[in-house]
């Protein structure tokens, strides 16, 4: 077995377009799924001999943008399928299903003009029998051909034409249309002006090999040809993601200089079908959901089983911790000392605890932030008939009576006046209390919950909140740590938020592109998980389409830290993401940095980047 074979066996196993080119400008290696791109192999399960449009032949037909990737299409080829409609025009949206060159049928379609929308055209017809459709879906760049059970799709980005033929006389499909229709000269309006049309089956078409073919003999001249001479002649390395239009294909490339110790001998390119961009979002949402569901493996077998708590999003190690604290608030009726930034979920956690103890009892929710100071024991305590000016004949019931046997969640409560602390430290230490006006104690059978966004021993060591009252209300700590430092965490609640919005909103699905993505993940999220909510909100409300890019995104820039170890950090960690864009050899950064083995080592787990 030869080298080359083997190499040629090698590359074709490989799910991802390449091809190499030598220092001559000859391609000596172009993959199996590379092929399958350009469209030397037609890369569909459904098979065809070759043929020729005939007289009566069924055409059934979608095409997102007329005159684009369709050949040239015009309303003067249209005639030959029946539609004489004199208002269609270059860019229109066409589905239609006629009669080839009939001057009986008529057809049936439908055109839309303007800008794109977000949902469906389509057109049905039924033939002897048959269910017919042709649609196109805006919203998921799909077009779709439907004959009977048999559903032929193609995916587009910008602009493609799709077409499938049913033979007059067995109403049997003759030819499907498949990605790489340009190569093989099976355009729309190729097919429609009596073109041939070649077989599907064969492994590859009757068409040159571009195997020994020189690179601008078989693409043509134009940049992806300027920019493959600009690596052989060494003045560049490194072309990345780039798009071309090749063979009639819009293809996302990266070209790289292959070399031995002092020249360029070749270039080895990777090659993308833009127009599968969806499918590889999938894949990407697929693997780092595989990989958050790997991590539960990784955290200490100690948490349980944490499934029951399905509200508090993120598998990090630090909300594991949080979610197994839940657990056993729940299993006691001791006090709960939330602590945690604004927007991450304090109230959550607290209506969990309550939800996983008693969840038919009241969950009084008391924002003691929003509460006049002249009226907060009322509030919380209440106060019996007549027992001040302008209070109720009634009397009125305080916070701690209406949560009865349930929970009274204090939020905020480094707000509540030093006045009210000392009553309430004494609430805590004798579980009764007396309301205004009263001679007869009350006895607290409410589970009491306290939250926080302050930094509690900062308020006490400046006499605003009493550090005894800390001690009793801290019997059971648990703090929420900020999104910013559960990064791992961001890709789950952003698909549970995005989840919810599309039922509360009656939404498509929608998905995050990589950029978009990308900068949440960067995104400090000063608000936390309510920022993120409000972002995402956003965004999916004003997208048109089926993917959130990052201009849909709406990330306003965070103050800058003061705290010298905060700026200190952050420098280091932007100073050693910047040298990694320059080189990933170890050495080299050492240089750049200026900084010993041990240190680079150091700084790069404790940022959490690789080199």
């Amino acid at each position: 077995m030869s080298e080359s074979f083997d190499t040629k066996q090698l590359f074709d196993h490989v799910n991802a377009g390449f091809m190499y080119i030598d220092c001559e400008g000859s391609i000596r290696l172009f993959n199996h799924s590379a092929k399958n791109i350009i469209g030397i192999i037609h890369g569909t399960d459904f098979n065809h001999p070759a043929g020729q449009l005939l007289e009566g032949d069924i055409v059934l037909m979608a095409d997102n943008s007329l005159g684009g990737d369709d050949g040239g299409l015009d309303a003067t080829i249209l005639k030959s399928i029946g539609i004489r409609d004199k208002t269609i025009e270059k860019g229109n949206s066409l589905v239609a299903i006629g009669t080839y060159l009939s001057k009986s049928s008529k057809p049936v379609y439908k055109v839309f003009r303007g800008p794109l929308p977000s949902g469906k055209i389509y057109v049905e017809q039924k033939i002897e029998g048959r269910n017919l459709k042709a649609a196109i879906d805006f919203g998921e760049r799909l077009l779709s051909i439907e004959v009977g059970d048999q559903v032929f799709d193609l995916n587009y980005l910008i602009s493609m034409g799709h077409l499938v033929i049913l033979d007059r006389k067995t109403m049997q499909v003759k030819f499907i249309q498949a990605k790489g229709y340009s190569y093989r000269n099976e355009t729309i309006r190729e097919i429609l002006t009596g073109q041939p049309f070649l077989a599907k089956g064969a492994e590859e078409v009757t068409r040159p090999d571009p195997i020994g073919q020189t690179a601008e003999t078989f693409f043509g001249s134009g940049e992806f040809i300027d920019d493959l001479n600009t690596i052989l002649t060494g003045k560049s390395d490194l072309i990345k993601e780039k798009h071309y239009f090749l063979q009639g294909r819009q293809l996302l490339c990266t070209l790289r200089a292959v070399k031995d110790p002092i020249n360029c001998t070749g270039v080895s390119v990777n090659l993308l079908d833009v127009s599968e961009l969806g499918d590889l979002l999938k894949m990407r949402e697929d693997l780092i959901e595989t990989i958050e569901r790997s991590m539960t493996t990784i955290v200490p077998h100690h948490f349980g089983d944490l499934d029951t708590i399905p509200n508090i999003q993120g598998n990090s190690l630090s909300m594991q911790e949080v979610k197994y604290f839940i657990k056993k608030a729940a299993q006691i009726k001791s006090t709960v000392f939330i602590t945690g930034e604004n927007g991450t979920g304090k109230t959550m956690v607290a209506r969990e605890i309550h939800n996983a103890q008693h969840p038919e009892e009241p969950f009084i929710e008391v924002n003691c932030g929003s509460i006049p100071q002249s009226l907060f024991e009322s509030e919380l305590f209440g106060y019996t008939p007549g027992s001040f000016t302008g209070a109720l004949k009634q009397g009125k019931e305080g916070f701690f009576q209406l949560a009865g046997n349930g929970t009274i969640f204090l939020d905020e409560i480094t707000e509540i006046p030093p006045s009210i602390q000392g009553k309430l430290l004494h609430v805590l230490q004798d579980k009764r209390y007396y309301p205004i006006g009263a001679s007869k104690p009350i006895t607290i059978s409410a589970r009491i919950i306290a939250a926080t966004n302050r930094k509690i021993t900062e308020e006490i060591s400046l006499n605003r909140f009493r550090e005894d009252l800390y001690y009793r209300l801290n019997v059971f700590p648990i703090n929420i740590p900020p999104l910013r430092k559960r990064t791992e965490d961001i890709y789950a609640l952003s698909q549970a938020i995005m989840k919810r919005l599309q039922k509360e909103y009656g939404l498509s699905d929608k998905i995050l592109s990589g950029g978009a993505y990308q900068q949440i993940l960067n995104h400090p999220w000063p608000g936390n998980v309510r920022e993120l909510e409000n972002v995402l909100e956003r965004a999916m409300l004003i997208c048109e389409g089926s993917t959130i890019y990052p201009e849909h995104l709406n990330l306003e820039e965070t103050r800058q830290s003061l705290h010298l170890q905060e700026v200190r950090e952050a420098a280091e960690k932007h100073a050693i993401q910047t040298a990694l864009l320059h080189t990933k050899d170890r050495r080299r950064l050492m240089e750049l940095l200026g900084v010993s083995k041990s240190t680079l080592y150091e700084k790069l787990k404790q940022y959490n980047l690789s080199g």
